[in-house]
């Protein structure tokens, strides 16, 4: 029985400037905002052997999220992830329920889990999904994922367009150089139809994901790529495309 948690707090200044063309003064304004949470957490994983190289698994994790009005987002306390499973080190795990999917490890440019400025355009995280994942061969994991109607969002509040179905799968690969030098690729995909509120129709969302890390010793070099297509959303016939490049370079000052 492993129990994991993490507070994780967020700050943010920011600052707008708005000029008026017709040569009225110029608008500052400048808010320091108030310190806020920024995915705090807490859960635990439950493992046990059944014999014959089988195993079954739980997992439930519990986080924070603030009403329209918050300041601090700690206002309520929600179920991110809750599933259950059965795996064999050999054939792999299957688990149901809500939970990170196999799509989340693609990204590279969020290694610490904190730093990245945008969540991507993959889907990571779904409620009651099917997921099979294979680790059977060294430095290679394979997954793939799929659920079927949901009204409600990761946070666990109603979807306004209720999700007909989801699906997704990814391959992550990891190479050690030598003793210092190492490199990580994930590449994934993910589809999710939903039905639009005032009309009824479908509409479908889908997104591509590249990842690659560089590390050498303490230092990591990340990349992503990622691409999104939204169709029929609001009128049928509307296309929407979305493209993201993202960037970290992450040096550890500790010592493993």
């Amino acid at each position: 029985l492993d129990f994991s948690g993490s507070a994780r707090l967020k700050w943010n200044s920011t600052s707008e400037k708005t000029e008026y063309t017709n040569g009225n003064a110029t608008d500052r304004e400048h808010i320091n905002h108030a310190v806020a949470n920024n995915g705090s957490r807490f859960g635990f994983k439950l493992t046990q052997q059944l014999g014959n190289g089988f195993y079954g698994l739980g997992r439930v994790e519990w986080r924070f999220r603030g009403t329209s009005s918050s300041q601090h987002d700690f206002d309520d306390i929600y179920t991110r992830q809750l599933y259950a499973g059965i795996g064999h080190k050999q054939y792999g795990e299957l688990t149901y329920g809500h939970m990170t999917t196999v799509t989340d490890e693609v990204k590279r440019t969020d290694l610490p889990n904190t730093l990245s400025l945008s969540d991507g355009l993959l889907n990571s995280s779904s409620r009651k999904v099917f997921q099979y994942t294979y680790s059977g061969i060294e430095g290679l994991k394979l997954g793939a994922f799929y659920g079927g109607h949901s009204q409600r969002a990761n946070n666990a509040r109603d979807l306004t367009n209720e999700r007909k179905d989801v699906w997704g799968a990814a391959a992550i690969y990891s190479h050690k150089l030598d003793e210092v030098q190492s490199m990580k690729f994930g590449t994934g995909v993910s589809r999710e139809r939903f039905e639009q509120r005032n009309t009824g129709h479908t509409y479908d969302y889908t997104a591509y994901s590249f990842g690659t890390s560089y590390t050498y010793d303490k230092t990591t070099v990340g990349i992503d790529l990622e691409r999104a297509v939204t169709i029929d959303q609001g009128t049928i016939g509307n296309k929407r495309v979305q493209k993201e490049f993202g960037t970290v370079l992450l040096h550890k000052l500790t010592i493993d």
